[in-house]
């Protein structure tokens, strides 16, 4: 496939992020390939977009690159569920299929707090044998039974055993999205379920797309953080690297090669030099961010779905 559609999502405060995760697909962007990347757009302010474009043009597949911004849809919701990180904007995944045109019939979805490290298109070209979908098993929710997973699994129709997928790398046939109302669905789901939701846009898609994704290698999302929290080491030749959770790059000074990749190609953009300022939070999370992290990470999991489940709170969207 020589024409990839990346489809992303970012605010202001995201900004920086998505410099670096653009910067990276179009530094690995492969010979004759071109991308058109389409930045659901949060609230990035005007002098902000021209920083990036700055930080995006100087990399060999800037020319056979295609930027555009559009706004966030929620397919008519009126209420959304945040907690903590998680915003209104992260929902706008759901409406996948509105940011392209009918006559594009496969995206690839992006968080943009990933790294790629590999030609984009590999992962276009995967064949989906029939899936909606392509998604990789979540190495901190392998199961919808597990902790901070789907609580009314069975309920739903689920089985214990069903594999648990991260929504931060998809590849999407848009098509089957489409006829199987796959945002629609997760929309109504949301709304029946809010107060029981854990992982929110992620669990709705879990539960819409049951049995209609297809498991990629999981070198396509690796998770550097799990070495510290899981046990596991990362795989050594990740092709996207997804820093998910809380433990970002730019937040605190990490000790792992991937924040070293991070920052390498942060200083690839108008951003060079950025480094996480030296704070009393910074230096909390350099310090949970180790091998002491793994014996206290289980009992974080049940203390954050307590209180998800404790404080339920919905924000009202504009109308």
């Amino acid at each position: 496939m020589n024409s990839v559609t990346v489809i992303t999502l970012a605010d202001e405060g995201y900004a920086m992020p998505l410099a670096v995760m653009v910067r990276s697909l179009l530094d690995h962007l492969g010979a004759g390939r071109t991308v058109r990347v389409v930045v659901v757009d949060g609230g990035i302010a005007p002098a902000t977009k021209q920083r990036l474009r700055d930080s995006w043009q100087g990399s060999e597949g800037w020319n056979r690159c295609q930027v555009e911004y559009v706004a966030p849809c929620y397919g008519g919701a009126r209420y959304l569920p945040v907690w903590g990180r998680v915003t209104v904007l992260t929902y706008a995944r759901l409406s996948v299929d509105a940011y392209v045109p009918r006559g594009c019939d496969q995206a690839v979805l992006l968080d943009s707090d990933t790294l790629v490290l590999t030609d984009i298109g590999r992962l276009a070209e995967t064949d989906l044998e029939g899936a909606t979908v392509a998604a990789a098993q979540d190495s901190y929710i392998p199961l919808v039974s597990s902790v901070g997973g789907i609580p009314a699994y069975a309920a739903l129709g689920l089985k214990r055993s069903d594999k648990y997928f991260n929504a931060g790398v998809l590849l999407i046939d848009l098509e089957r999205w489409r006829a199987d109302r796959v945002g629609p669905g997760a929309f109504a789901f949301i709304q029946r379920h809010w107060r029981t939701l854990q992982q929110y846009d992620q669990d709705s898609l879990n539960v819409a797309l049951a049995g209609r994704w297809k498991e990629l290698d999981p070198r396509w999302q690796v998770s550097p953080r799990t070495a510290h929290s899981l046990g596991h080491a990362p795989l050594d030749e990740p092709w996207i690297l997804h820093f998910s959770g809380r433990l970002k790059p730019w937040d605190y000074p990490g000790r792992e090669r991937a924040d070293v990749l991070f920052h390498q190609f942060v200083d690839r953009t108008t951003w060079r030099g950025t480094r996480p300022r030296r704070t009393l939070r910074s230096w909390v999370l350099r310090a949970y961010d180790s091998p002491a992290r793994r014996l206290v990470y289980p009992i974080e999991k049940r203390l954050l779905t307590f209180g998800r489940h404790l404080v339920p709170r919905r924000v009202q969207l504009a109308a």
